[in-house]
């Protein structure tokens, strides 16, 4: 053999060494997992007026998630609704509605999280309260 293959070799298997090194420190990159998703709040909290209604908008981030998402309120105070809402976008906005008899005065952790076949994000909260109509 002469030095020069032998050299080239050596540089060969280095580099493939290397290379395999890296792909393995690489496995949990973001290019190689599930496409997934998560629900993050655009505001701190919420207020609603008897027998009104208000918007609150989510963000939903996609890691690569390309189905369509729902996004969905649970925990309400008594007398205000809110319908869940699917989007193929990066914001879903949730219209809440409450009844002219809607309980006023408390503060309620409102769970939001969002759906899609099989998967569910975690959920998060928000602060909502009734006020009384003016």
């Amino acid at each position: 053999m002469n030095k020069t293959y032998l050299q080239r070799f050596t540089a060969q298997a280095l580099l493939g060494f290397w290379v395999t090194a890296i792909l393995s420190a690489c496995a949990t990159d973001p290019i190689t997992r599930e496409p997934s998703f998560e629900v993050q709040l655009t505001g701190r909290s919420l207020q609603i007026v008897q027998g009104s209604s208000t918007d609150f908008q989510v963000r939903l981030n996609r890691n690569r998630f390309t189905d369509p998402i729902t996004v969905t309120a649970s925990e309400l105070p008594a007398g205000v609704t809110a319908g869940a809402v699917t989007t193929t976008g990066s914001i879903a906005t949730l219209r809440f509605l409450a009844a002219a008899d809607a309980a006023q005065g408390e503060t309620k952790s409102v769970t939001l999280f969002a759906t899609a076949g099989s998967k569910t994000s975690e959920a998060v909260t928000t602060a909502l309260s009734v006020r009384g109509a003016p």
